[in-house]
């Protein structure tokens, strides 16, 4: 036997009577590759007891059984054999420990890297943050975790919608109009009416633009004013005389004697002539004390079925010693239907002679 293999022979044998003191578990190195090409002996270090308890951490071994010394590839060693691809307290690296403060969350290794699973539908959990949030909802991370939704516009609040960053008005009610970067009610904003960017405007004298219901409207300035739309004007309907009582509702004549106007909301007039009144629906100047068709007012004629009458100081009358009776100008004398008196009938065969019912 040569000197070189009388040196291994010796090597093998002390490790092997270490292994079988000991056991596997404290010695676990490639002592076949620790060995020098063409070199006798044990290495220096593998020799020492000290070194020999010990395997570096993050050396990659596999099951080590009585009496074996060389490490085999499929787990590594931190402090325990373990495999990194799964142990959550070294994933993927020695030491690496998969961990959150955070409650309903279910924590894995899974291919060396660290698996955090919301418990709660619809959450996702945030490393970063350390919490499970609702990704749609979540107004420090909307979409994506970490991403913030901010505004510096007055009135607003920053807001999370679908995962998207949004903006909402603080005050009910009231929309945002990007446009303007302003918080308005749609309702009542005269320069967002109905809608943003939508102005409600005027031109009409005496008018203001105004915006009622989301429509927009005029008023009129003066307060007893009324806004007639279809002719674009402001007018007092009691005594606009092209608007009077109602927009569009004129007083006019054709007298050239006459003047109207327009009073408390209805059209009257005055006549030149001394004694006559104007009668507005008939648009004629008349003398109310005498005349038959306006006898006392316009339009009371004093029409009899006779075709005897007449107007007397304002009062209707008949002509002569008749009088009038049911419209009927009659002889009271001799009319046996008014005998002596309106309404007196002589009855069967009776006659009014001289205002009495005689045989």
């Amino acid at each position: 036997m040569s000197f070189r293999s009388y040196h291994v022979l010796i090597a093998a044998i002390a490790v092997s009577a270490m292994v079988s003191i000991i056991g596997c578990e404290p010695l676990h190195r490639d002592i076949e590759k620790e060995l020098p090409s063409g070199d006798a002996g044990v290495p220096d270090d593998v020799a020492d007891e000290n070194d020999a308890d010990e395997c570096v951490p993050g050396e990659v071994c596999g099951p080590c059984e009585q009496g074996e010394t060389v490490c085999q590839d499929g787990t590594t060693f931190c402090q325990n054999f373990v495999d990194l691809d799964e142990d959550i307290d070294n994933c993927g690296e020695c030491g690496n420990v998969c961990e959150t403060s955070a409650s309903g969350v279910e924590v894995s290794c899974q291919s060396g890297q660290c698996i955090f699973e919301c418990q709660s539908p619809g959450e996702t959990f945030c490393q970063d943050f350390d919490a499970c949030v609702d990704l749609d909802e979540d107004i420090d991370n909307c979409g994506a975790c970490g991403n913030t939704c901010q505004t510096s516009i007055p009135g607003l609040e920053a807001s999370c919608q679908s995962g998207v960053c949004d903006v909402q008005c603080e005050v009910p009610g009231e929309n945002f109009c990007e446009e303007d970067d302003v918080c308005v009610d749609l309702d009542t904003d005269l320069e967002h009416c109905g809608d943003c960017g939508d102005p409600c405007q005027t031109s009409i004298p005496g008018a203001e633009a105004s915006c009622q219901s989301g429509v927009c409207e005029v008023q009129c300035e003066m307060f007893d004013d009324t806004f007639c739309e279809e002719y674009d004007v402001c007018v007092d309907l009691d005594e606009d005389i092209d608007h009077c009582g109602g927009c569009g509702n004129a007083c006019e004549t054709s007298l050239p004697d006459a003047e109207v106007f327009c009073e408390f909301g209805e059209c009257a007039g005055e006549c030149e002539a001394a004694g006559e009144s104007y009668c507005v629906e008939y648009d004629a100047c008349v003398d109310l004390d005498t005349d038959v068709e306006h006898c006392g007012e316009c339009g009371n004629a004093c029409s009899t079925a006779s075709g005897e009458g007449e107007c007397v100081d304002g009062e209707c009358a008949c002509t002569g010693e008749l009088e009038l009776c049911d419209d009927e100008c009659v002889d009271t004398q001799s009319d046996d239907d008014h005998c002596g008196w309106c309404g007196n009938n002589c009855p069967g065969v009776h006659t009014c002679v001289e205002g009495q019912c005689t045989n």
